[in-house]
């Protein structure tokens, strides 16, 4: 009987040992296998090991426990993947969590950390997963922390979790995104906060450069983040700061809400929320979000204003003037920024300050920092240092104290609609005297008289041009539309209609094939964002399903796939054919049934690949640019039009693999010859099976292509 009892306990031991229990823990007695998990006590996040997208590789993450959706919030092995399922967790005899396989005593990855030889013989060490989903090696005993995942993150932030730096510790918190959706490994996008001499600033690097600049905290919030404030009853949002450590961190006051921040691939810094009741992602904030979050688009001295989207965005700062005349007025090209005007002198001459209001105040790269300073002390400490160029308020909290001075030349500065601040820029006397000179209060006859007049004068021209507008000819009217859009607004709109079709294909919480995506289907808002419309001829696929088929064949002439068109087989490759179309038709300024005397294809995607295989590529470029554009990014957009736009659906890439190709120079297939299509009359070409050819939205067909 005593021996049946000790084989059955056994027995159970036994399985015990092998089973994918719900323990938090990880001993060296009790790792974790391939196939089982270690889940937090809260059972909100699970550690295991995981398989992402198409890949074959595993590796071991955290993911949150109990949602439809998988995601993964970090990853051990980012950049030393495991080719097999024998992978094992444990604790080695020197104390380190460490990561092995069967075909080598190595491990693939390890805590690598060190504690004396008195300590670990005289108490274990284990590795737990808190309900934070920070995974924390400490000593059994104390439960002193030896080492915890909260300081390595790989590319996603969560509450309690820390941005910044530690001099002292020679420890750095920074997110680094994926390679791709299938390779966790380190991106080229990073999030962390600048270690210059300056005041410290959150930045998003693309390999090491600024690509946008989140900036400073100022009391408040980070200036390059202007709606921190919209969301500070629902998140709490601390930085603690000193010369030699900065941490940002939020909380939800609201614990059972689950948030993140994630920096993608694709060179955006998203948050999320769970929407419950969708049983999905929702994102709350992207950034950057136009030309101007992109890190000096002005160049220097100069303010960028998003809203600007008619005139040129850029605007030299009071007192300065285009440093490239040409580029500044001709191109459009305000990359090479604003010098001081000729001749002015700024020191000891009579100069002040004038105030420049409502911005994203500039890099503090070169920016001192002083406390306890009032706004007229620090308007007296910048006048006495003829270096000084410009100050604004420290901290922005009960009506603003401290001082941040400028020396130098002032970089990405932004207008902003809301929690802007006030930027007080050193001038000369004779553009002082211009400002104070400016009417601040009620007009005087003789003003108000000239305004009435020269509104009287300006109605009557504008009716004047409005009817001239209507008597011109159709050609000449996309033509002046198609002037205004510059080539930055142009990829602009390729990147955003891009993301918006991967926003239906894959993060939308359906499948959703668009089947009539073309350019009179893409709404342009106030400062030209693209939003994809009309889906009355939208299906949903299942998540299994790869491409359907239908007896009726609805869409739009020139946009359709040819394995649609002619055969009624669609799926998401359908999609990226018609984004190739209006991806070369905003290249080109002319839609893809133009048929142009002269030109030895009836339509663009010919033309286009005629012009490629001659190596004369750049002639497709729509004239009224002036050339004025990079040539080798307008070349790779060229390149990936064409990949879109191929004959055989298989040789298409995927959306996430366009966006990913547009905003990375990872190398890219050559295209074969694409489906050229409706080579017949121009009667057929310009009809649609759904009577869609001929409702053109007004504003998108003559801003995006030519009529």
């Amino acid at each position: 009987m005593i021996n049946k009892l000790l084989v059955n306990s056994l027995i159970i031991l036994l399985t015990f040992s092998f089973c994918s229990c719900s323990s938090d823990t990880i001993s060296s007695d009790k790792p974790i296998r391939d196939g089982e998990l270690l889940i937090s006590k809260s059972k909100t996040f699970a550690l295991g090991f995981f398989t992402p997208g198409k890949s074959t590789y595993r590796y071991v993450g955290i993911w949150f426990n109990n949602l439809p959706i998988k995601t993964v919030v970090w990853v051990a092995n980012r950049n030393s993947p495991i080719n097999d399922t024998s992978g094992i967790l444990t604790i080695d005899p020197n104390g380190n969590l460490v990561l092995n396989n069967n075909l080598s005593t190595i491990p693939i990855w390890s805590t690598n950390v060190s504690f004396p030889q008195s300590q670990r013989e005289s108490t274990s060490v284990i590795a737990q997963l808190t309900d934070i989903a920070n995974l924390v090696l400490m000593l059994s005993n104390t439960r002193t922390v030896l080492w915890e995942s909260f300081d390595h993150p790989t590319d996603t932030m969560l509450p309690y979790q820390r941005i910044g730096f530690d001099r002292k510790t020679n420890q750095s918190w920074s997110l680094r995104s994926w390679k791709t959706d299938d390779d966790p490994g380190n991106g080229a996008f990073t999030v962390k906060f600048s270690t210059n001499i300056g005041k410290h600033q959150m930045f998003l690097y693309k390999h090491d450069l600024p690509w946008w600049r989140a900036g400073h905290w100022n009391g408040e919030l980070l200036v390059g983040l202007p709606y921190m404030k919209r969301d500070m009853d629902v998140i709490n949002i601390s930085l603690v700061e000193d010369d030699n450590y900065v941490a940002l961190s939020y909380k939800m006051y609201d614990k059972s809400l689950m948030s993140r921040v994630v920096v993608q691939q694709s060179g955006f810094v998203q948050a999320f929320m769970w929407e419950s009741q969708k049983r999905q992602w929702a994102r709350y904030w992207s950034e950057p979000i136009n030309q101007c979050d992109n890190y000096g688009t002005c160049g220097t001295n100069s303010n960028c204003d998003p809203s600007n989207f008619v005139g040129f965005r850029c605007t030299c700062l009071p007192g300065f003037e285009p440093k490239f005349s040409r580029d500044w007025y001709e191109n459009r090209d305000g990359s090479g920024g604003c010098v001081r005007n000729k001749g002015v002198y700024v020191c000891g001459n009579g100069e002040g300050f004038v105030k420049v209001e409502s911005l994203k105040v500039p890099d503090t790269s070169v920016a001192v920092a002083k406390g306890g300073l009032s706004l007229e002390e620090c308007d007296k400490e910048c006048l006495r240092d003829c270096s000084c160029t410009a100050y604004a308020v420290a901290d922005v909290r009960n009506g603003g104290s401290g001082c941040l001075t400028w020396h130098g030349n002032l970089t990405d500065i932004q207008k902003l609609t809301d929690q802007g601040q006030n930027l007080f820029l050193r001038v000369d006397k004779v553009e002082l005297a211009d400002y104070y000179k400016k009417p601040k209060g009620v007009l005087d006859k003789k003003i108000l008289s000239s305004i009435v007049v020269a509104s009287i004068v300006a109605i009557i021209i504008i009716v004047i041009l409005i009817c001239l507008y209507y008597l011109w000819k159709k050609k000449t009217k996309d033509q002046n539309q198609r002037s205004s859009l510059d080539w930055g607004m142009r990829f602009e709109i390729i990147c955003g209609i891009a993301r918006g079709v991967l926003y239906l294909h894959q993060d939308s919480r359906l499948k959703i094939i668009h089947r009539d995506l073309k350019a009179s289907n893409v709404l342009l808002d106030a400062a030209m964002n693209p939003k994809i419309s009309d889906f009355g001829m939208a299906r949903i696929f299942g998540e299994d399903e790869i491409q359907a088929r239908t007896k009726r064949v609805v869409g739009t002439y020139g946009y359709m796939a040819p394995e649609y068109a002619m055969e009624g087989r669609y799926s998401t490759k359908s999609d990226v054919f018609s984004y190739g179309v209006i991806l070369l038709e905003i290249i080109a300024g002319q839609r893809n049934t133009h048929c142009e005397i002269g030109r030895a294809s009836p339509n663009l995607i010919g033309h286009v690949w005629t012009l490629w295989t001659e190596g004369r590529a750049l002639d497709t470029v729509d004239s009224t640019l002036n050339q004025s554009y990079p040539p080798a990014i307008v070349l790779r957009c060229i390149h990936i039009g064409l990949l879109c736009v191929q004959e055989n659906a298989m040789n298409r890439p995927t959306m996430s693999e366009v966006a990913f190709m547009l905003c990375n120079e990872t190398p890219i297939c050559q295209p074969q010859k694409p489906a050229f299509l409706f080579n017949g009359n121009q009667d057929l070409q310009e009809s649609s099976t759904s009577g869609g050819g001929s409702s053109i939205n007004e504003l998108t067909e003559t801003t995006i292509s030519a009529r």
